[in-house]
């Protein structure tokens, strides 16, 4: 994205730092102390492209003990396979990476890096979190890390989130050429990625759309074991290390209704200090804030459960709060209610699929999906979507219905609706689309069998 290209040892005579970044409100030790651990997550990218030379920015997303994993933008070393690194605790020394993975011929693309070896990862490397359940919509406040033309030899700048349209961020502030492929951070979380500047303005990609690429690239964005990994700067703060559903007991039931079901998942702290928490729900639900405390590094069990009184298909996960906001992986349920003789009673609610497709858009890892059926509904029904992975829901897309409104059917509205969905998904494709019309009123159970479609994802 350089308008320009800087070559090799152009410095700035005088490293002008833009302390935006630090808040006013804040203790200036303990901002300080935040800022040296977010930089030393960050690194210099510089790559050789026809005999021109270009910088970015990029972070790491992965440590193990003798490879760090580094995500940029793809436009920043797209066309050279082994760019130079060099990182914010080791300044003016380059360590050569490797090109793992890109997303090419994509302005909004990624790419991964892999510097490999001990002796070329200096002490005080970082992994920096993404914050993958970080909803931005505009007007929050951000740090960006980076190599700003103009900026000196480095720079941590403030800018704010302008707004948001579908994966597309655009940020306000002094967000420059060389900020591509680097960090956007919120409370030491990536909460996006600068894909470059247009104008005045910046753009960003949320990290919840790269926590789905290194997903499908099969890489966890988090160190298995941290001690396995460089140290961390003396005085790293109480941190979530990782959140991991185990089963729901039952994940699937049928039998006579209510039923109540038990969630649990595996907490993992570094240093000390008290988690809050809450449970959120597929259908839009959400639990009380809870907290579980830490006496020291290590793991707990949180636990919650949850009553069904009728027939119902979707997920939950655990939405980490505090000391930073980040949300588990789903886990699915399934409950099919039946009547004492195990048979579903007569209902009137039904649900056809009539149309699925699936198209992968060129040069990215997006998806255009697109349903149309028909469905049928007692007054109260409302119609549920879900697209599935490996028997995992990953996306519940919004439907729009000619009969019902919200596809909600009112006492008033006919019993029968058509239904259309047209939604983008980004990483993995699912494999499996399922509908169904639920009742809201849940005094008894009140769905049939879903309707599903399997979907085949091409160019």
């Amino acid at each position: 994205m350089a308008r320009t290209p800087i070559e090799k040892g152009d410095r700035h005579p005088v490293a002008v730092v833009l302390l935006w970044a630090v808040l006013l409100s804040v203790p200036l030790p303990l901002r300080a102390e935040a800022l040296e651990r977010e930089k030393a997550g960050v690194v210099k990218v510089t790559a050789t492209v026809d005999g021109k030379r270009k910088t970015g920015t990029g972070f790491i997303v992965r440590l193990e003990q003798s490879a760090a994993y580094i995500l940029t933008a793809s436009h920043v070393v797209e066309g050279d396979n082994h760019p130079e690194i060099e990182f914010f605790t080791r300044r003016n020394v380059t360590s050569r990476a490797e090109t793992a993975r890109i997303e090419g011929d994509d302005p909004r693309g990624l790419a991964l890096l892999l510097v490999r070896g001990k002796e070329n990862l200096p002490p005080g490397l970082v992994a920096l979190p993404l914050a993958s359940g970080a909803s931005l919509s505009g007007g929050e406040e951000v740090t960006a890390i980076g190599f700003p033309q103009g900026g000196g030899p480095w720079a941590v700048v403030r800018a704010n989130v302008v707004s948001r349209v579908g994966r597309d961020l655009t940020l306000g502030g002094s967000i420059d050429e060389g900020n591509s492929g680097g960090p956007i951070l919120i409370d030491g979380n990536v909460a996006g990625i600068v894909m470059g500047v247009d104008g005045k303005f910046g753009r960003a990609i949320p990290a919840a759309i790269a926590r789905l690429v290194l997903d499908g690239w099969g890489l966890p964005a988090t160190s298995p074991d941290p001690s396995a990994g460089q140290s961390p700067p003396q005085g790293a703060e109480f941190r979530v290390v990782e959140v991991a559903p185990r089963p729901a007991q039952p994940n699937h039931f049928s039998g006579a209704c209510p039923v109540t079901v038990e969630l649990a998942w595996k907490v993992s702290v570094k240093g000390t200090g008290k988690v809050s928490y809450s449970v959120i729900h597929g259908d839009g639900a959400t639990g009380p804030v809870e907290s579980v405390s830490f006496s020291a590094p290590g793991s707990a069990d949180v636990r919650a459960s949850w009553t069904l009184d009728r027939t119902y298909t979707s997920w939950a996960a655990l939405r980490i709060l505090e000391p930073q906001k980040i949300e588990s992986e789903k886990t699915n349920i399934t409950v099919e209610c039946k009547t004492a003789g195990g048979n579903v009673p007569e209902e009137k609610s039904s649900v056809t699929i009539e149309q699925a497709t699936c198209e992968k858009l060129r040069g990215g890892t997006t998806y255009r999906i697109v349903l149309r059926g028909q469905a049928r509904g007692q007054a109260g029904g409302l119609l549920h979507a879900s697209l599935v992975r490996a028997g995992k829901v990953v996306s519940t897309p919004t439907a729009s219905c000619s009969g019902w409104k919200n596809c909600q059917r009112a006492q008033a509205e006919s019993d029968n609706t058509a239904w259309t969905i047209s939604t983008m998904h980004v990483g993995p494709p699912p494999d499996e689309a399922v509908l169904s019309v639920d009742s809201q009123s849940g005094a008894t159970p009140s769905t049939l069998p879903a309707a599903r479609a399997e979907l085949r994802c091409y160019f």
